[in-house]
């Protein structure tokens, strides 16, 4: 009778073990789903910033009838994307040929973003294609 008196009170040891483990194995099946939609968001910056070098070099071959060599030689461009998640570089392969590359900077969290780790925008005789795929470019 004296065991019935006394009221069980709290959890034991076993039973928070368990929640715990059960809460982490939910935990650690959530994250996968939820990067790859914040990696698709987090593209929209490298596609912003790829797509102002593409107008800001056609503003500059319009003025010049020759393609800027050079990032720095490009207003409203820079050497980073506007949030800060990509590198972005030129490379000017003739006088009608151009890429432009949004790299996911390694010390952020882009760099887990496999598929679509480089962006390209290339402009050749006025051609514009897009790289890797379509994917990377949200669409």
């Amino acid at each position: 009778m004296l065991a019935d008196r006394r009221r069980r009170r709290g959890f034991t040891m076993v039973e928070v073990a368990t929640t715990t483990a059960v809460a982490g194995i939910l935990a650690a099946a959530a994250l996968p789903a939820l990067h790859s939609p914040l990696a698709k968001t987090r593209r929209a910056d490298a596609v912003e910033a790829l797509l102002a070098v593409q107008s800001a070099q056609a503003r500059h071959h319009a003025d010049s009838g020759l393609y800027a060599l050079d990032i720095a030689g490009l207003p409203g461009t820079g050497r980073q994307s506007n949030q800060g998640w990509y590198e972005i570089s030129l490379q000017v392969e003739g006088p009608e040929h151009w890429r432009a590359l949004a790299r996911a900077r390694a010390d952020g969290p882009q760099a887990s973003d496999r598929e679509c780790l480089v962006l390209t925008l290339e402009v050749r005789q006025g051609f514009v294609t897009q790289g890797p795929s379509p994917r990377c470019w949200n669409r």
